[in-house]
């Protein structure tokens, strides 16, 4: 899910960009910078879940959030966050200072 949001971090819209198997999902770069400039959001966070309750970010968590970073800051778009939720847990990059954050 990407969710844009304004310079004040108030939610301007929310879209869920790829539903995935019980494993994986293919999230691409250019559809959440898509979305980010079709709502003509200054900031973009977003959030996936783990159905495992195991929210431990996996290296292709790690792999996606940089790209996305890069991604975003060519067109002056910041990434706010990267959620991972589950059943009964959630992780946050910012909160827990993990790169790029």
């Amino acid at each position: 899910m990407a969710i844009a949001l304004d310079s004040q971090l108030k939610v301007l819209d929310h879209k869920i960009l790829s539903i995935g198997t019980v494993n994986k999902t293919a999230v691409f770069p250019r559809e959440v910078l898509k979305f980010a400039i079709y709502t003509n959001a200054p900031r973009i966070m977003v959030a996936h879940n783990h159905p495992s309750n195991c929210c431990t970010p996996s290296s292709a968590d790690d792999r996606l959030t940089r790209e996305l970073h890069a991604a975003l800051a060519l067109v002056d778009i910041e990434l706010v966050d990267h959620l991972v939720v589950g059943p009964t847990c959630g992780y946050s990059y910012r909160l827990h200072n993990r790169s790029p954050f």
